[in-house]
């Protein structure tokens, strides 16, 4: 007998390994319930599984929104219920106040209960609210619903909602002033700006300068809602953005925030409904450069207005030539379309410009930071390369002078101001000390390392570049058109465009205001210069009908939309006259139509409710057949189960055994040596 490798006890060993293994699978399937406890014991089943648990708790989650939304129609049942009660004791009033054995002191004790009911027809629309939001105002109306393929509302984390984090973008409205263009040529204008610039231009923003302008539409800082208006004017202003917000002369306080991009079809050529090359970088860098100003008036308005505490204070304003640099670093402030820098009308510099030259045009008198408050070409020529200056020294000057680069570090400048740094310290702490406030900076702009500078980022721009730190059709600064022409057919993240009213308004108080200026195509003489003055106040914007997610997937959801029912919507206002019998008689009819109003409403509030019930009962149904199929994936048959752990444990125990045995039979050859 050989015992040198004892074959029949290794053998015997690794079978009862075998069986160890299996049965703690087994052991581990039955104490867990599961069939499946890591990928490696079903990889298709666990992916199908996993697939059926996302829908599962999908719609488990839609259920539960569904009954949200049946409880705000209750809600707005039970109060046009209370309505209706109150329209038809209106109307059994009216009906006694036509007869005429009643006197006048008789008929206007009537009038007054009816003017109180009435009043409590609006108290009720203006107060019943679900999860604070009002109800029966008209802010949910059907009529705020557009056609257009923007108006989803795309939301950037889960829980935030329109309009306080979100920017939002109307459709452009067709003044009644445009006769330039025929009414095909206007529409195919407003079709172009709704549907590429201005979406490309928020889009553009929102990635070159992702963290600062995204953090704040997350953080609630910017709450943006910009209106689009063509119109017609004998002037050369091509657009520009007017901004407005209540202002209260007593505590200093300015109210919500309004914008309002207005695009002037003077001097905008078109043909077949297309616009040429040149009218659209024009118009590219026009917009872009007031939307700028219309972000930073959001986000940085303690500088833009010098505003304190809520209060206007000139003292701490930026200088003109940040505010008009910033605006131009976004839309380039070296191409033909802009030529502050290249141009005869701005600084006469190009790629091929000399150090000595440079500075000479930078540090002259009419050129010169220190003169932007006067100087226009030192406000968008010498501003943008100051501001260019400063993202350079914020990147942390970096070898290669790229728009990535510049704009990382103008991104990274916008940050400090937005966190309420002062752009005295900003300049000190980026300069490492070489400028100590802005007025040094002012003073020393042209210096030998601002000029290196200006000359490298002049070779970088070439001669056919446009100098904007925004995205555009290829790397650097050479692509000669701001932004792609091509149609933005997703929204970006943080917008929407809202085809129910013109001009709407910021719902956060105390913002500040800040007016926009203008651009001559083509001569480099406008920009988006700043401007006063108050303007009406804001109201927060209507929210349209809204969106009951009632599946597991996106857009998979059920509108629900009330209507107005204020007095004046029912036609109760300005005020039922029962003072005599005629009047009795229209009150009566006027009655009667508020009630059809009212029962029409209610009965869709029914028929909604109603489909919601059953889109429930669907959920739910789908819901619990997906979790049976998902049992039969990933649960454990645990009568199968144990007849195979049975068996496994049998197999163990004649494994010990048989292992027993071998090792006994190599002990008994010891025998032979005693």
């Amino acid at each position: 007998m050989v015992i040198q490798h004892m074959m029949a006890s290794g053998i015997s060993g690794r079978q009862l390994g075998i069986t160890d293994k299996r049965l703690k699978k087994s052991s581990e399937k039955l104490s867990s319930g599961y069939r499946i406890n890591r990928s490696a014991d079903d990889a298709a089943g666990l992916q199908i599984s996993e697939k059926l648990r996302w829908q599962i708790r999908g719609l488990n989650r839609a259920s539960d929104n569904i009954q949200d939304g049946i409880s705000l129609l209750d809600i707005a049942d039970g109060a046009l219920g209370e309505t209706h009660a109150l329209l038809q004791r209106m109307r059994e009033l009216s009906v006694q106040a036509g007869n005429d054995t009643n006197t006048n002191a008789d008929r206007t004790a009537v009038q007054n209960e009816i003017d109180f009911l009435t009043e409590e027809v609006d108290r009720i629309a203006n107060s019943t609210q679900f999860n604070t939001m009002t109800l029966l105002d008209g802010s949910l109306s059907a009529s705020l619903a557009g056609s257009s393929p923007y108006r989803t509302t795309l939301f950037l984390q889960n829980g935030q909602n329109v309009p306080d984090n979100t920017l939002t973008v109307t459709n452009p409205v067709i003044d009644s002033s445009v006769t330039k263009l025929t009414p095909a040529e206007a529409n195919a204008l407003s079709q172009i700006l709704k549907d590429s610039i201005v979406p490309q231009a928020v889009n553009a923003f929102l990635s070159s300068y992702n963290y600062v302008f995204q953090g704040a539409l997350q953080n609630g800082q910017i709450s943006q809602q910009i209106g689009l208006k063509i119109y017609q004017d004998n002037n050369t202003v091509l657009a520009y953005v007017a901004t407005q917000s209540s202002y209260d002369p007593a505590t200093g306080q300015l109210g919500g925030l309004e914008l309002n991009l207005s695009v002037n079809v003077n001097t905008i050529p078109m043909t077949n409904g297309t616009l040429s090359a040149n009218t659209r970088r024009e118009l590219e860098t026009t917009i872009v450069h007031e939307l700028m100003h219309a972000f930073m008036s959001d986000t940085l308005t303690n500088g833009m207005l010098g505003a304190t505490g809520g209060k206007i204070d000139a003292a701490n304003k930026f200088p003109l030539w940040f505010i008009e640099g910033m605006a131009q670093t976004a839309a380039g402030g070296c191409s033909n379309d802009n030529d502050w820098v290249n141009g005869k009308n701005g600084l006469n510099l190009d790629a091929h410009s000399t150090l000595a030259q440079i500075q000479t045009s930078v540090q002259a008198s009419n050129h010169s930071l220190t003169n932007s408050a006067s100087e226009t070409a030192a406000q968008y020529g010498t501003g943008y390369l100051a501001c260019m200056y400063l993202g350079y020294l914020a990147a942390g000057r970096p070898s290669s002078i790229t728009s990535a680069s510049i704009g990382a570090g103008l991104g990274i400048l916008i940050d400090k101001l937005v966190g309420g740094e002062a752009l005295n310290t900003v300049i000190h702490n980026f300069s490492g000390g070489a400028y100590t406030s802005i007025a040094d900076f002012e003073a020393k702009f042209g210096d030998n390392a601002s000029a290196q500078f200006i000359h490298d980022l002049l070779a970088a721009v070439g001669d056919t570049g446009n100098g904007s730190v925004l995205p555009n059709t290829s790397t650097g600064f050479v692509s000669s058109d701001l932004l792609p022409d091509a149609v933005v057919s997703t929204p970006a993240p943080a917008y929407r465009i809202d085809e129910g009213n013109e001009f709407v308004s910021s719902s956060v108080a105390y913002r500040n205001w800040i007016s926009g200026g203008a651009k001559v195509p083509g001569s480099g003489t406008g920009g988006g210069g700043t401007g006063g003055g108050g303007g009406t106040g804001g109201t927060a914007a209507a929210l349209g009908p809204l969106h009951i997610q009632t599946g597991a997937l996106g857009r998979q959801s059920v509108l629900i939309a009330l209507e107005d029912m204020r007095a004046a919507a029912l036609g109760l206002t300005p005020g039922l006259s029962v003072m005599s019998h005629n009047d009795a008689c229209a009150a009566i009819a006027a009655c009667d139509h508020a009630i059809e109003l009212v029962s029409a409403e209610r009965s869709k509030i029914g028929a909604i409710t109603n489909r919601l019930q059953h889109a429930a009962s669907t959920d739910d149904n789908t819901s619990e057949n997906s979790q049976s199929a998902e049992s039969r994936i990933r649960d454990t048959d645990l009568a199968e189960e144990m007849v195979r752990y049975s068996a496994i444990n049998i197999l163990q125990q004649a494994g010990q055994a048989v292992l027993a045995q071998a090792s006994q039979n190599a002990e008994s050859v010891l025998t032979l040596l005693s």
